[in-house]
């Protein structure tokens, strides 16, 4: 059960067993449904798909419920992350670099210093492009849309979606 700010646990007693199950797998980190509404309605025990885990969240208590598992997530983070600027600074003290530019290295990615790029194969000449991470979802999103919507397989899909996103076009005009 989460904790509030003081400590205390959380008390769920206001939630049906089903809805404390629903937000214990929806809102822990730790759960192989995090974040992801109908996976976990049904781990909960609901029957009924997207639907049945609409109706749950529009629940004030569940979302409650929810809203204090994400502050409890915040403050784990952010105390990680003063711990690592800890770690960081008495490296940097010591002489220990190694530790010291890991830990600045992670703040950085924390602030957003970095961005993740991913190298794909853009056509039959092995011309590669960087795709940013939006760019790679969006990609594996008209792909799946695609697949969904007009049928076919996954690599051609998947081509025609990076072809959409650099600009090229998939079809002769």
């Amino acid at each position: 059960m989460p904790a509030q700010p003081d400590g205390d646990v959380v008390p769920l007693a206001d939630l049906t067993e089903k809805e404390r199950r629903f937000v214990e797998a929806f809102g822990d980190p730790e759960s192989e449904t995090f974040a992801r509404r109908t996976a976990s309605a049904e781990a909960a025990g609901y029957s009924g798909g997207r639907t049945a885990a609409w109706k749950i969240l529009q629940r004030p208590r569940v979302r409650e419920a929810l809203k204090i598992y994400a502050e409890q997530a915040q403050r784990g983070l952010d105390f990680v992350m003063l711990q690592v600027e800890h770690i960081g600074r008495k490296a940097y003290e010591s002489g220990d670099w190694s530790t010291a530019l890991r830990a600045s290295e992670l703040l950085a990615k924390r602030l957003g210093g970095f961005v993740e790029r991913l190298m794909i194969s853009a056509d039959a000449r092995d011309v590669q492009r960087e795709l940013s991470e939006a760019e790679e979802e969006e990609a594996r999103r008209l792909a799946d849309l695609r697949l969904g919507v007009v049928g076919g397989d996954a690599a051609s899909a998947a081509a025609e979606a990076r072809a959409l996103i650099s600009g090229q076009s998939g079809k002769g005009a």
